[in-house]
């Protein structure tokens, strides 16, 4: 024990002299005093600069007095809620000590002109220059009279997922007061809320009617400790699929592994549904029948919440992880006729004919039929029909299957987020992907699988997937579109050393990362309870070094501009 106490204290200062030399210089200046109230009172029609308090009118622009003192390294996402009847666009341009309002300081989102108010987000983190600390913000739309009702600057959300949340008020209360204590912050740069799981297709009557009783209970704990909440939607292989578990099971190699209970659709955390958007008629799945009634309920219903009760709703999420599951390293999913048939008419359209598909995979069909037209492998009913390859290598044909079957799970996330966006802004909508290699033959589901068009990314990473890579690659498909951002729907934290994470936070951090949730507080199943873990103290390193950031310049006090 003596010697244990010798070189406990000399580690935790090694760690700690770590930390300050990856700060950067000056975060220990004294802080400036805090920018003055920027809340103004109703709503800014056409323009009316007797309306707009502090603010002032040029032309079709507001702009912000001077001293709003945004540090641009900790705060990168401005939020507003707007309507208008004629404008397309707005652009917003900032003031920096490095320079003045310019198109370069400038990033431009489009909005709807249907007279109803959406809520936008500029994600500016991908915004070179966006640095330094801003002293002045300017607006200016496209088109005429636009009502801003309000305008907010944010940092990242940090909401960890709250697994012991059951029902009962006081303990889940406590629950999160656990949270909120062991993540506080004092520049007020991150948002610390909690993330819970909603399994959407469980909360319908026989009617088809949408129960709201667990999402009113998210809401109202939400408010009850003043914590914003992210809700996954979720219909997955870890979820709840009634009776659909009998829908399009899949059906593997041969005969011989239908008895394998591995291939079983009633087996937990195995997938059993398959990714075709249609069935061997032509007709909706029913997984996408339900998906599309359930799902779009649901949403609509939160969609309704969160214009009631705006900041109280972070997000959600779409259904988490969909992807081609295996044991052992040895199986592959989803080889139902419904897929099948989805790969056949992708072979067809890009190849054409039997003869140039042949030649292009090694392979020798004389017809475009399906080889086999049920469950059963064993049962051929075309012997020159089509089937999907059942060996696996590196042969052009098994690769063209693989790189198939990751078109087809990218197109699931994408008709997930149509779903969702039909109900509510897509400022508020995150997908649910994991980070696995791509071309994987195994675990289909690359990085790419978390992008849609209506969308922010959301991609689940253990502690060694934060590596530059991979930012990298998000960042890429996100381009320049700022209405969009990226965040960790379940950071999966194996354990790994405070300061190992504290070094992928920040890297994330720097790679624009909003929203993170550590998976799981208060968790059953150890390996993922981040609650108490030397992982968890690295977030608290790394929310310090926010509020570090946040005090080279200007403190930043508070998030709202103008309400």
């Amino acid at each position: 024990m003596a010697a244990e106490k010798k070189h406990r204290l000399p580690r935790r200062l090694a760690a700690f002299a770590l930390i300050f030399c990856l700060l950067p210089l000056g975060c220990f200046r004294a802080a400036a005093e805090p920018a003055a109230d920027m809340t103004l009172t109703g709503a800014y029609v056409g323009w009316d600069a007797g309306t707009m308090g502090e603010w002032t009118a040029e032309g079709s622009a507001m702009v912000s007095p001077a001293g709003l003192g945004i540090p641009c390294a900790v705060i990168r996402t401005i939020e507003l809620r707007l309507k208008s009847a004629e404008a397309t666009g707005v652009r917003l341009y900032w003031k920096t000590s490095r320079g003045e309002f310019s198109v370069n300081n400038s990033a431009a989102i489009p909005v709807k002109n249907d007279n109803t108010y959406h809520d936008y987000q500029i994600d500016l983190s991908r915004k070179k220059e966006w640095r330094g600390t801003v002293d002045r913000i300017k607006l200016a739309f496209e088109g005429a009279a636009v009502s801003v009702e309000y305008l907010k600057a944010t940092g990242v959300y940090i909401v960890p997922f709250a697994w012991g949340v059951g029902g009962d008020l006081d303990r889940d209360l406590a629950l999160l007061g656990e949270i909120k204590s062991a993540y506080r912050t004092r520049s007020k740069t991150a948002v610390v809320g909690y993330s819970v799981c909603l399994d959407y297709m469980m909360w319908f009557d026989a009617e088809g009617n949408f129960r709201p009783r667990l999402v009113d209970y998210y809401i109202q704990l939400a408010e009850a400790a003043g914590m914003p909440v992210f809700i996954w939607l979720r219909a997955d292989p870890w979820g709840y699929t009634g009776n659909l578990l009998d829908d399009d099971n899949a059906v593997m190699w041969s005969a011989a592994t239908q008895s394998d209970w591995a291939y079983r659709c009633d087996e937990p955390g195995y997938y059993y549904l398959s990714f075709a958007p249609t069935d061997l008629s032509g007709a909706k799945t029913r997984y996408w029948v339900a998906a599309e009634q359930y799902l779009g309920k649901c949403a609509a219903y939160i969609n309704a919440q969160v214009q009631a009760r705006p900041g109280v709703i972070l997000g959600v999420t779409t259904t988490s992880e969909l992807k081609y599951n295996a044991k052992d390293g040895k199986l592959d999913l989803d080889y139902s006729p419904n897929t099948i048939q989805a790969f056949r008419d992708y072979c067809r359209d890009k190849y054409g004919t039997t003869d140039a598909f042949n030649a292009a995979m090694g392979q020798s069909i004389t017809t475009w039929e399906l080889k086999s037209t049920d469950y059963d492998p064993s049962t051929i009913e075309n012997p020159g029909g089509f089937d999907a390859p059942r060996v696996r290598g590196t042969s052009a044909f098994w690769r063209e299957w693989v790189a198939f079957r990751e078109l087809l799970i990218q197109q699931a996330v994408q008709r997930l987020s149509d779903i969702i966006a039909a109900e509510m802004d897509s400022k508020y909508i995150y997908t649910h992907q994991i980070c696995y290699e791509q071309g994987d033959s195994i675990l289909c589901s690359p990085i790419e699988s978390g992008y849609a068009t209506n969308a922010n990314m959301g991609i689940d990473m253990f502690t060694k997937d934060f590596k530059r890579a991979n930012f990298t690659r998000i960042n890429h498909l996100l381009g320049d579109d700022y209405t969009k951002s990226w965040g960790v729907p379940e950071w999966l934290h194996d354990n790994a050393w405070a300061v190992t994470t504290f070094l992928a936070m920040r890297s994330a951090h720097a790679s624009g990362m909003k929203y993170l949730c550590p998976f799981a507080w208060d968790c059953e199943v150890r390996q993922y309870d981040v609650k108490g873990s030397r992982a968890s103290r690295g977030v608290q390193w790394y929310l310090r070094y926010l509020d570090c950031l946040a005090r080279c310049g200007s403190v930043f006090d508070g998030y709202t501009l103008c309400k």
